[in-house]
């Protein structure tokens, strides 16, 4: 049994900003669920739909009633519809700065207990299934991504733009495309993002334009060599034209 004690506040930060980038077919019931879990100083968050991922941390700081500036040891893969339920029913009321969670797992179940004042209630105990299977090792796919070398990064690569504006739903501010590291076989592989407020996600590419669609775009819209101008037609002097219908008429 382990257990991990929490501020109603801080669990709303840190899972928030991971929930567009889950899974939401419940036919994979392991990606349709939050990774929660304590390294040390961090708490984190992870989701992924097999095409993004991210992550969300947040540091432990010792307190007075707290003096520890690590986690205790916690994992749990909490499924999503188990988490947004949480984020309802343990949602402080206005100025609430005290209400806490209390996690703790058990078996296969995780207890979630609330102490203070919430919207619904001041205090409640709830008991969610945890999802049974194993996380994809989404840590190793990030650092892999991040270590690449210089010369191994793809000069190019594609995203599917509805994907990206999931990055921006997550509440990350200054997005920045850390690297976009290509594969063994030359194609673009995933693209790191990362924030200044604790987040770090990865995007997998999408097809990049093929060289002939490249040339086809380039011949279009190269620039064009401008028209010659004809001469315009010299017109008869008035004088003339007039003499020329006198003529008609006799």
């Amino acid at each position: 049994m382990t257990t991990l004690n929490i501020t109603a506040s801080q669990f709303a930060e840190l899972v928030r900003p991971v929930l567009p980038l889950a899974c939401g077919d419940d036919m994979l019931p392991v990606l349709n669920a939050v990774l929660i879990e304590t390294d040390g100083k961090w708490l984190s968050a992870t989701t992924t739909d097999r095409f993004r991922l991210g992550i969300k941390r947040v540091q432990k700081y010792a307190t007075d009633d707290d003096p520890s500036v690590e986690w205790p040891e916690f994992r749990a893969l909490v499924p999503l519809r188990a988490v947004r339920s949480m984020l309802t029913t343990f949602k402080p009321r206005r100025g609430s700065a005290f209400a806490s969670l209390l996690l703790t797992v058990e078996d296969d179940r995780l207890i979630v207990e609330g102490a203070g004042t919430f919207d619904l209630f001041d205090s409640s105990r709830i008991v969610h299934h945890l999802q049974v299977g194993e996380f994809p090792k989404t840590r190793s796919l990030i650092h892999a991504a991040l270590e690449a070398p210089t010369a191994d990064r793809a000069p190019e690569f594609a995203v599917n733009p509805a994907f990206l504006a999931d990055f921006k739903a997550c509440g990350s501010r200054g997005l920045r495309v850390l690297t976009g590291a290509s594969r063994a076989d030359g194609k673009p592989g995933a693209i790191v993002v990362t924030d200044d407020n604790g987040f770090i996600g990865m995007l997998m590419p999408t097809s990049v334009m093929g060289a002939a669609d490249r040339e086809d775009w380039a011949d279009f819209l190269s620039p064009k060599p401008e028209p010659i101008k004809k001469p315009a037609a010299k017109k008869a002097p008035p004088r003339k034209r007039a003499a020329a219908k006198k003529g008609a008429a006799a």
